[in-house]
């Protein structure tokens, strides 16, 4: 059993891992790679003033500073700490929830289609995954064994998550709470140190939380995000990709049982079967069901109060909690025919991750195909006489992120283009969101600047659009 759990992981690992291999990026990776750019105090003030802590962004630019800012190398900072996921999975949650708890947990952190999207995505969500995890296991651990190193590793991860997300602040928050309340009412004798770990790490975020609160109020009217989404959409999003609903529905059932059971267990004085303390258990699967849904419950309620600051995709920040709880449920139920439900939904998430797999790497590879054509006629059209390239409000950063130390300037398109921002005699590329319409290539024509549209060869024949790059339509133009 233990040689195909590994076999079965390596799969799936090395599924997750040829996604690395593209140098095409959307909108939000590629202002991770400008932010990287950037120097550290300015990456830290640029942070501070965005949506996100800068954790993420300082690992991913100490990777780059020795290696290079290559697509597979970007990609694969998000792929590791996937991998580490899928070790602790093989190693601690194997040793403490047994072989089934570990299958079922890889195929979710491995085939979901947010986990597909976010295993290699150069973003911060899968450091997200793997510091909420050990963050969650180190509680688990601290329920049990009540040792320093395990408060340690626990504040650390847990600073860590927050450092690299705000909701998975809120997320590990969630076990705080309620590791303090299982301190008041159940085990006083462990109070100090949970006293201490809470002081340890207020005083580790603090400074951050201000910046934190600082930039809320400074951004809290005229903020991009327009919408909020309602509490009871979010919660397909633990489980996202082919029938998610049933997934979380399958959560919810199994969530019910093991709640119900262990309560059952408390009433009676008895162990669980497997020779775990009904209390502890209780509590960590409290503790893990109250990060996903009051993650989501906090982020809908700002929003309503303030401003829409959540987005479905945020959840991501507590669901491997969800993973691990239905998990260890399902390999925990003893009733006739358990064991064959548990296949069941393994079979059954492995052919709903088999859809969102291939859907997402189909995707991915026509995106990379027209990516690569567009950045290739690009650079060809701007090989000669070192030609700048000039852009619109929406190219720019694309352009940023594909050439890196090429001349650009960014042009207002809505104002027009007039003989002042083109140097006379000199060749330029214009790279647009929009085709320009017969009169602007007109006006251009009197002022004296030749306008002709270049087209990759794959966009020959394309209605809609001249070029790709990453996600979004674009049209090449050679001015001069």
């Amino acid at each position: 059993m233990t040689i195909i759990l590994v076999l079965y992981a390596t799969a799936l690992a090395a599924l997750n891992g040829i996604r690395t291999f593209d140098s095409t990026y959307w909108y939000d990776e590629m202002f991770s790679i400008r932010l990287i750019r950037m120097p550290i105090k300015e990456l830290i003030e640029a942070t501070a003033n965005d949506v996100h802590p800068p954790l993420y962004y300082l690992i991913l630019k100490g990777v780059t500073h020795f290696t290079g800012e290559s697509g597979p190398i970007l990609h694969a900072v998000s792929l590791f700490p996937y991998l580490l996921v899928i070790v602790l999975a093989l190693t601690v949650i194997r040793s403490w929830f047994g072989k089934s708890t570990s299958f079922l947990f890889i195929t979710f952190a491995s085939l979901l289609a947010s986990a597909v999207k976010f295993n290699v995505e150069i973003r911060m969500y899968s450091w997200v995954v793997l510091f909420v995890l050990v963050s969650y296991l180190s509680l688990y651990a601290i329920l049990y064994r009540n040792r320093i190193i395990y408060y340690g590793i626990f504040i650390l991860s847990s600073l860590s998550a927050a450092y690299t997300h705000y909701y998975a602040l809120i997320a590990v928050a969630f076990f705080y709470a309620v590791l303090m309340l299982y301190a008041l009412f159940a085990r006083r004798e462990i109070l100090k140190r949970v006293a201490a770990t809470w002081a340890l790490t207020v005083l580790g975020y603090i400074r951050w939380l201000l910046v934190l609160i600082e930039t809320f109020g400074r951004t809290s009217s005229g903020w991009w995000l327009k919408w909020t989404p309602k509490y009871k959409d979010s919660l397909p999003a633990i489980f996202e990709g082919k029938y998610e609903w049933i997934l979380f529905y399958i959560f919810a059932t199994v969530l019910t049982i093991s709640l119900i059971h262990m309560l059952t267990e408390i009433a009676s004085g008895r162990k669980t079967t497997d020779g775990k303390e009904p209390v502890k258990e209780l509590v960590f699967t409290l503790a893990g069901a109250a990060s996903v849904f009051g993650t989501i419950a906090v982020g809908v309620g700002i929003s309503r109060l303030f401003r829409p600051m959540y987005f479905n995709r945020y959840i991501y920040t507590a669901a491997v909690c969800a993973w691990l709880i239905v998990s260890i449920g399902l390999s925990r139920l003893r009733f006739r025919g358990i064991a064959l439900l548990s296949i069941l939904l393994t079979v059954f998430v492995c052919v709903c991750g088999y859809y969102n797999y291939t859907k997402i790497y189909a995707q991915d590879a026509a995106d990379a195909a027209m990516t690569e054509a567009s950045v290739n006629c690009i650079a060809d059209n701007t090989a000669e006489m070192d030609t700048p390239i000039l852009t619109d409000k929406d190219t720019d950063i694309r352009i940023l992120a594909f050439f890196k130390n090429k001349e650009r300037s960014k042009l207002d398109l809505e104002k027009g283009i007039s003989s002042e921002d083109i140097e006379k005699g000199r060749r330029y590329c214009l790279v647009a969101s929009r085709p320009l319409e017969t009169k602007e290539i007109a006006n251009l024509e009197e002022q004296g600047i030749p306008c002709m549209e270049v087209r990759p060869d794959l966009f020959r024949d394309d209605p809609d659009r001249g070029a790709f790059l990453g996600d979004l339509n674009s049209w090449i133009y050679l001015l001069n």
